[in-house]
């Protein structure tokens, strides 16, 4: 029963039981014969299964609301408008659907048509307005429509004018025009604000244009979007949400990261939705082949496609906790289904794309994670948002900037008495998330798309997504067991340019090479140079080795080395740097923390990470407290250790430190990092920013955030100076300059946030 609802889902086709009834909302044109003769033989099978869930539509039918001036939105729809009051100039809440038309076109029996669904559909005549700072939705009695016409105009240049900002507070937030090609052939146009309508009410709105074209009679639309609206605050729906709520908060209990993608250019401050599109398909045979694997899974296409580009943005991020958001039709009732209206809610599918995993493995978390999903699609995507805190940024949409669609390519083709309506495929220029893969089968091929930022990705960076997703496909069709580790996204010849022509850097390292390595080579070259200064004391590159030698004599003798975990509670010092280099060479890796951290934040790092060894500036009751070996860096045993030392054999996969992640979210995450990947990053770095033996880097990070590691190595791996800097300077925008002026920096690495509020003197 699992796949055969995974698979209506994916299909569009909303299934439920209504009073011991089995009921279907299929779409327009829907033709696959071969589902519905499935749903038939499984009726009874169908009826008990979802009648033993817990589901929504075990709630009495919805009632019709009062009639009065203003009513409530509903969660999605307080979303939109709170986005649209923002940027009102925006398209990206538009719903352009356009239609080619060949045949005699009656104008004014059009313009009637469009007035009775106006009518008859009371979204389509709808205004919002705030009243007593709240947002209200009114439906307007009277209303102006008129057909825009268009003639002597190319089509891009018609269709990028027809499709314009709305004013919400005047209603109908719909509009139609049509533009006369040549002989009898025109385009229709519809606009309609994304407020009051969705995907599904196009099917409806389309159904209800053919009935009325052709004369025949409509039974009256049983609800209004008003009587859903209001009913979502009834108490009966409410605690549906509140068991709900649970399940959404039980995924979401750790802290979100964001998906980092290999981005062309810079993220914009502020997110213009400007975007294009890339259309490919996968062929009969690998779509035969994908589906296969699908029932050998008791899965479905979206499932397997769902897994394939989760492994995409895994590879690409090289992250491993991955959230794709995927739309739902949200219409949760039997009685809703010919009514007009905004009921799609998004779910963010949340999965931990681990290396180690099978593919099939993979397939099997997302087939149990997406039904799960789907029996708790009610919970607004709004309200998860606000309860968990997620930090807002203009740049980027909250909890998810990726989504996954699935979609029924029925047969387009409308034929009427003396019209023929299909579709008119344009590629409109706007995407409101960083990349959308939408999706369906048609004609036993998988047909596929592409939509993306044109602000973040060149068009050849979606070819190269394009070509690492036909890989995977390969991949996981000639092996479905393979380990996630193990696919290979690059063909062999970009993996050879990669590797070869572009990763020319001078100072590229060999994967084996280490980061204090790397450092003791400087310090051989250079011994005399001043590596690092805080507070008016300075250090020389020899000197540091030698005392970050006698550390690491120390740590190892205390049993320290290869796979221990060390904690670093220290002040911002020479000290601390020296702390780094010496647990680096015993082969263990450090674990930075915060002196100004609430003890229970602490104490929560040191026992989720399992450390055994913590070295502080001094030693207090409340370190004392946290039930570790405390070493002191004042301890003079450790000056008593050799300055020379003999690090163990390691190699770049070594892991080199863990940071924790704020847990503003959620519970703070450990992040693992190994030598090659710093070393990837200096080596990309100092190439970028020319960095030479004569520069200055500021340390302006706490050694608790990634950037300071960037900081530090990019100046002690190069034989420049680390500078540190205390936070009561960066404060003071005065202080700062001159700082800055008394150390000569040559390389300052902040926050945007910063910039735009500090003011640079030159000197």
């Amino acid at each position: 029963m699992d796949q055969l609802l995974l698979k209506l889902n994916a299909l569009g086709i909303d299934i439920r039981v209504d009073k011991g009834q089995l009921r279907l909302n299929v779409p327009k044109d829907f033709t696959d014969t071969n589902i519905l003769e499935e749903v038939r033989a499984y009726k009874q099978d169908l009826i008990a299964f979802i009648s033993e869930r817990t589901n929504i539509n075990a709630i009495k039918n919805i009632p019709k609301a009062s009639n009065k001036e203003f009513h409530q939105l509903s969660p999605a729809q307080r979303r939109i408008f709170i986005l649209h009051e923002i940027d009102k100039k925006s398209l990206a809440y538009n719903m352009p659907h356009i239609l080619k038309i060949h045949g005699k076109v009656n104008v004014q029996v059009l313009n009637s048509i469009f007035k009775q669904l106006i009518e008859r559909h009371e979204s389509l005549r709808t205004s919002f307005k705030v009243l007593n700072d709240e947002p209200v939705q009114k439906i307007e009695n009277s209303f102006e429509f008129q057909i825009e016409e268009f003639e002597n105009e190319s089509e891009s240049v018609v269709i990028n004018r027809f499709i314009r900002p709305f004013n919400l507070s005047k209603a109908p937030l719909f509009r139609v025009g049509l533009l006369s090609l040549r002989g009898d052939e025109y385009l229709l146009l519809i606009d309609i604000h994304h407020l009051i309508f969705d995907g599904v009410s196009f099917s409806i709105l389309i159904n209800d244009f053919v009935a009325l074209y052709t004369e025949v009679s409509l039974q009256p639309v049983n609800l209004q979007y008003r009587d859903y609206s209001e009913w979502l605050q009834h108490d009966n729906f409410k605690l549906e949400l509140l068991r709900q709520k649970e399940f959404w908060h039980s995924i979401y209990k750790e802290e979100v990261s964001t998906l980092d993608l290999p981005n062309d250019y810079s993220r914009p401050l502020n997110k213009s939705f400007n975007g294009s599109s890339l259309s490919f398909e996968l062929d009969k045979e690998s779509t035969e082949n994908l589906s296969l694997i699908a029932d050998m899974q008791n899965s479905t296409l979206f499932v397997i496609m769902l897994s394939v580009f989760k492994v995409l943005l895994s590879k690409l991020s090289n992250q491993e906790d991955i959230i794709i958001g995927t739309p739902t039709a949200g219409r949760i009732h039997a009685d809703l289904e010919s009514t007009i209206g905004m009921f799609v809610n998004t779910l963010p599918l949340r999965t931990n794309v681990a290396g180690h995993l099978s593919f099939l493995d993979l397939v099997s978390e997302l087939k149990r994670h997406t039904l799960a999903s789907f029996d708790n699609q009610s919970y607004p995507y709004e309200e998860l948002v606000d309860e968990l805190n997620i930090p807002r940024n203009s740049s980027r949409n909250p909890l998810f900037d990726v989504m996954f669609v699935y979609q029924n390519l029925e047969n387009s083709l409308i034929e009427l008495p003396d019209l023929e309506l299909s579709a008119y495929h344009n590629n409109l220029n706007f995407s409101k998330f960083d990349l959308t893969l939408s999706l369906g089968e048609n004609d036993g091929k998988l047909s596929l798309n592409f939509t993306y930022s044109t602000d973040l990705f060149k068009c050849e960076t979606i070819e190269r997504f394009i070509l690492y997703l036909k890989n995977i496909v390969k991949s996981v069709i000639l092996n479905p067991q393979i380990s996630i580790s193990e696919i290979d996204i690059l063909p062999p010849k970009e993996k050879d340019r990669l590797l070869n022509v572009f990763n020319d850097n001078a100072l590229a390292y060999s994967k084996d090479s280490l980061i204090h390595e790397i450092f003791q080579e400087e310090s051989f070259n250079s011994p005399e140079k001043v590596a690092v200064i805080c507070n008016g004391q300075s250090i020389s590159y020899k000197e540091l080795n030698e005392r970050s030698n006698q550390l690491a004599n120390y740590l190892s003798k205390k049993g320290i080395g290869e796979g221990e975990i060390i904690g670093l509670l220290m002040i911002k010092s020479i000290d601390l740097v020296v702390s780094i280099l010496g647990v680096l060479k015993t082969g263990a890796a450090y674990l930075p923390m915060d002196i100004h951290h609430p003890a229970n934040r602490n104490r929560y790092v040191v026992e989720s990470s399992g450390i055994k060894s913590l070295i502080v500036t001094k030693t207090t009751d409340e370190v004392n407290d946290l039930g570790v070996n405390i070493i002191s860096v004042e301890n003079e045993e450790i000056t008593n250790e050799s300055i020379d030392y003999t690090a163990p054999s390691l190699n770049g996969d070594n892991m080199a430190y863990i940071l924790y992640t704020s847990g503003s979210t959620g519970i703070p995450k450990g992040v693992m990092i190994k030598h090659s990947a710093v070393l990837n990053l200096i080596a990309s770095q100092t190439k970028e920013f020319a960095i030479t033996k004569e520069d200055n880097i500021l340390q302006f990070s706490t050694v608790i955030f990634d950037a300071s590691v960037e900081q530090t190595w990019l100046a002690l791996l190069n034989g420049a100076t680390l500078v540190l800097l205390d936070n009561r300077t960066i404060t003071d925008n005065k202080s700062f300059n001159e700082f800055l002026k008394e150390h000569s920096i040559t390389h300052l690495h902040a926050t945007p946030s910063f910039f735009r509020n500090s003011r640079f003197v030159k000197w």
